[in-house]
C-alpha cells in the first residue's frame, strides 16, 4: 500500500490524538507503567514478518500472474534467505 502525504499526515494526526488520550487516561485512573522488553516487541515483529516470507513463494505468487519459471528457484532461495535471517533476531 502507498502511503499519500495525506493519508500520512492524517495517520499521525491519528496517532498524537491516540497518545493524547493515553496521557489523559493516565492520569484520569491513577494508571502505572510497565516497561516491555525490547526483545518482546521484536519477537511479535518477527513472527508476523516470518509468516509474511513463508507465503512468499514462487508457486503462491502464482495466484497473482504469471511467475516467471526460470527465476523460481533463485526467487524461493532468497525467500529462504530472508526467513533464515528473521530467525536469527
Amino acid at each position: 500500500m502507498m502511503w499519500t502525504n495525506k493519508a500520512k499526515k492524517h495517520a499521525l494526526q491519528i496517532i498524537d490524538e491516540i497518545k493524547s488520550t493515553i496521557v489523559l487516561l493516565y492520569s484520569k485512573y491513577s494508571l502505572s507503567t510497565e516497561k516491555l522488553a525490547v526483545n518482546w516487541m521484536i519477537q511479535i515483529n518477527k513472527t508476523k514478518i516470518w509468516e509474511v516470507l513463508s507465503d512468499t513463494t514462487s508457486k503462491r505468487l502464482k495466484n497473482y500472474g504469471g511467475f516467471p519459471e526460470e527465476e523460481a528457484p533463485e526467487f524461493d532461495s532468497d525467500m529462504a534467505k530472508l526467513r533464515n535471517l528473521v530467525e536469527k533476531l
